[in-house]
């Protein structure tokens, strides 16, 4: 399948992005339908996935199901009896299926080159050396201070001990 590891550093969603923008999206349609308990947010995800998977996408310009699948999904409260559909050969369809995915990769590619370009031009990339020293952002770390809110924003300065990524680097923390 072609599967490719991509470790990743907590609290970076930049290096998720997909996994991000899509948490995002399933929340925004349980958030909208649950109820004022929000005990039944369960029930809904197969309606959420639903909905995700028969809406047309921008990068793609089809939807989800269509891309995997070739055809759109049925969804219809009428309970007569659907007329008889010819079935394409299975060959003709796996045909059709490479081909859809293969115009769908470069629409994806160009969109990711566009949605780059923008992120490239509002964000300026910042490196540093071993032995610098950096200031942490305590937003996830947790501290012996009652309030969050009053709280330090920042913690530090650490050096850096290692450069583990791009945009990632591992600090000589003090120990507790």
């Amino acid at each position: 399948m072609n599967l490719k590891k991509r470790l990743s550093t907590a609290f970076h969603p930049q290096t998720d992005g997909q996994t991000e923008r899509m948490n995002q999206t399933v929340e925004q349609y349980l958030r909208i339908y649950c109820n004022y308990q929000q005990d039944n947010w369960s029930s809904l995800l197969s309606l959420a996935e639903f909905s995700y998977n028969n809406a047309q996408h921008a990068g793609m310009g089809c939807t989800p199901f269509y891309a995997n699948y070739g055809y759109h999904p049925r969804f219809s409260i009428n309970l007569r009896a659907l007329p008889d559909l010819p079935v394409p050969a299975a060959k003709e369809l796996a045909e059709r299926l490479k081909t859809l995915h293969e115009e769908l990769v470069e629409l994806i590619k160009k969109t990711q080159n566009q949605q780059a370009k923008y992120y490239d031009a509002k964000h300026k990339r910042i490196e540093f050396k071993v032995g610098d020293k950096v200031w942490l952002l305590a937003t996830n770390v947790a501290t012996q201070r009652p309030s969050k809110k009053l709280d330090w924003k920042r913690l530090g300065p650490y050096p850096i001990v290692e450069r583990i990524g791009t945009q990632a680097y591992r600090l000589k923390l003090p120990r507790l």
